[in-house]
């Protein structure tokens, strides 16, 4: 069998997993995105997000991972659910990606599938990352024409827009690379720049992390910067602004894996009073396991939460944001709940 008709094979076998794009990637790509990268990390715009900057220190190359690598395979999942996401009085709002089950289990359970056939069928080495691993799969997902990486960072895609999950598989196989030949580009549109409401959209196409709502409410394990706390609005776990302004995602269709069309938070919203008044870790896992949510922590949503709350002019919230200070032994989660109250205390009746 010829690489040409392996390649074909595997991109058969992935379509039939329900991975909506698949293209293979060279293995040596532009010295752009790893350089990219290394400044990113030394402006310290990645944050507290230690476990990236060490990766400056490892081998980020694809045959440090599996010796003899020859090709890397991306793949590329439609995860838009195409619900109205405007939260009503007294809720957060939650990102797109995260109101269903967990994108890690749903695409790890079919990488492990595919990558059990390329190793089944040609005895050739596989081994697969959603995300987890130390390889750039942006980079990677533009060399081979999944998309391009747009002003927001995201890889926009001709089909999808940015509503795709990323995964790689890098094999021993020789597999033909296919070349970017996306027709689509920012142009000069800079809405995602003008429409982020923390400013974290640099005009050199990255993000500073440490402005980022996503960031804030997901990643950091500290408390909230009080000059951006206003500007979170109502995002409690995550956010879209920058995809939702994107023109290319006006052509976004629903996905059609049955894990990502099962909504665990219809519209995209959650009540505040169901988190502020989460006592437990026990209670935050009752409501929040197996999706995305469980990585903030019950701390990290009751921070959160406390934050939205003081944003939202509800009045009804102030005893939910008492109790709060009253039970718990967190000086961190006990700040956001005064700020709470002080903030909703200073609005009108």
């Amino acid at each position: 069998m010829s690489p040409q008709e392996r390649k074909s094979e595997i991109i058969l076998r992935a379509k039939e997993l329900g991975f909506d794009l698949v293209r293979v990637s060279p293995i040596g790509i532009d010295a752009k995105y790893a350089d990219t990268y290394a400044r990113w990390i030394a402006a310290g715009q990645h944050g507290d997000m230690d476990y990236l900057a060490k990766r400056l220190s490892q081998e980020r190359r694809p045959e440090t991972v599996v010796p003899g690598a020859r090709s890397l395979i991306c793949v590329g999942v439609n995860y838009h659910t195409g619900q109205n996401r405007q939260p009503p009085p007294g809720s957060g709002r939650i990102s797109c990606y995260a109101v269903t089950r967990d994108y890690h289990k749903v695409i790890t359970a079919r990488l492990k599938k595919l990558s059990h056939f390329i190793e089944s069928e040609w005895d050739a080495a596989a081994r697969y990352y959603v995300d987890t691993g130390p390889v750039l799969e942006r980079a990677f997902a533009e060399a081979a024409g999944i998309g391009y990486i747009g002003r927001n960072t995201c890889i926009i895609t001709e089909e999808f827009g940015s509503w795709v999950f990323l995964a790689v598989i890098i094999t021993d196989l020789d597999l033909p690379a296919d070349a970017n030949e996306t027709k689509i580009n920012c142009g000069t549109c800079r809405r995602c720049i003008d429409d982020c409401p923390t400013g974290a959209i640099n005009e050199d196409w990255t993000i500073d992390a440490r402005k980022c709502i996503s960031y804030l409410t997901i990643e950091n394990r500290g408390p909230i910067p009080v000059e951006l706390r206003q500007k979170m609005g109502a995002w409690l776990f995550g956010c879209d602004i920058c995809q939702d302004v994107c023109p290319h995602n006006g052509r976004a269709m629903p996905a059609p894996i049955e894990d990502f069309q099962r909504l665990r938070f219809p519209d995209g919203v959650i009540p505040l009073r169901a988190v502020l008044a989460m006592k437990t870790d026990a209670e935050f896992l009752a409501r929040f396991r197996g999706t995305p949510i469980m990585r903030a922590k019950r701390r990290g949503m009751l921070r959160n939460a406390c934050v939205v709350a003081g944003n939202s002019g509800d009045k009804s919230l102030l005893p939910l944001l008492e109790a709060v200070i009253e039970r718990e032994n967190d000086d961190m989660l006990r700040e956001h709940a005064r700020w709470a109250v002080e903030e909703l205390s200073a609005t009108g009746s």
